[in-house]
């Protein structure tokens, strides 16, 4: 699906940023390198997450990988091995680093999976807050076989709520899973065929961009605090998260109920 924009931030030529209807779309664009990551890569995903950052009438943003091959198949190896002893690349890689500032972006990102989802790319759909893949997707760890380790995603996998045996299955067999078993796994939320894939995401997005911005921040930075709570600690800090998204917006609360009561509200049942 070609996605029509009012705004184009293009970054160069391996980020595309576009902006439609307070949905931002962030697009890999190295398809013929199944969007592997260079070190450009990595400084223009931080970019465009900053401009999303800035700018307030941006709600949701959505990552995704350009053509129907790769969502992302990681860091560019041939990057890296042709520089592999340059002191100066290492420095500037971790100083670019782009999951970070994925992981603790404020607004809600939404990973549009469209095909393999290796190694860094599984990073960066591990650090979206939601993810809907095509049925076509594979998901993977393959720096087992490189004698690497991959630390960002092994880092989160142990979070995510998996069982070990899954978190070492991926990280220690370097064996790719497919959508389904993601799934069924927890490691993403939905699955629908690939044609499907934009126009699914684009409604999903679309609908979330009409909450309230300060309720959509606050649930995600009061989830993001309390996963390493125990429960009665986690309690405590949603009801002051709560109470607190109540005093920034005090409104809206009010007027849900309204709506929800004269029956013009979205309702559940």
């Amino acid at each position: 699906m070609t996605v029509q924009v009012a705004q184009d931030f293009g970054y160069g030529t391996v980020v595309k940023l576009e902006k439609r209807e307070r949905v931002a779309w962030m697009t890999l664009n190295r398809p013929e390198k199944r969007n592997a990551m260079s070190l450009a890569m990595h400084r223009e995903i931080v970019s465009a997450l900053a401009e999303c950052e800035r700018d307030e009438g941006v709600r949701i943003v959505v990552l995704t990988g350009a053509g129907d091959k790769a969502f992302c198949s990681g860091n560019d190896l041939g990057d890296y091995r042709r520089r592999l002893d340059d002191r100066a690349f290492d420095v500037e890689m971790k100083k670019s680093d782009c999951y970070e500032p994925l992981r603790t972006h404020s607004k809600i990102v939404i990973a549009a999976v469209n095909g393999y989802c290796l190694a860094g790319g599984l990073s960066l759909m591990l650090m979206c807050d939601l993810a809907i893949a095509s049925a076509q997707a594979k998901f993977g760890l393959p720096e087992i076989y490189r004698g690497n380790f991959p630390a960002p995603a092994a880092a989160f996998l142990t979070h995510s709520g998996i069982s070990k045996k899954q978190a070492f299955w991926i990280v220690m067999t370097g064996r790719n899973i497919d959508a389904q078993e993601a799934l069924n796994w927890g490691l993403i939320n939905q699955v629908v065929p690939f044609d499907q894939l934009y126009s699914c995401v684009e409604e999903l997005a679309k609908e979330m961009a009409t909450f309230d911005p300060i309720h959509l921040q606050g649930a995600k930075r009061g989830m993001n605090e309390a996963i390493s709570l125990d429960l009665p600690m986690a309690l405590r800090h949603h009801m002051a998260v709560g109470s607190e998204i109540e005093r920034e917006s005090p409104g809206v609360w009010r007027e849900g109920l309204d709506a929800w009561v004269s029956g013009t509200g979205k309702k559940a049942l």
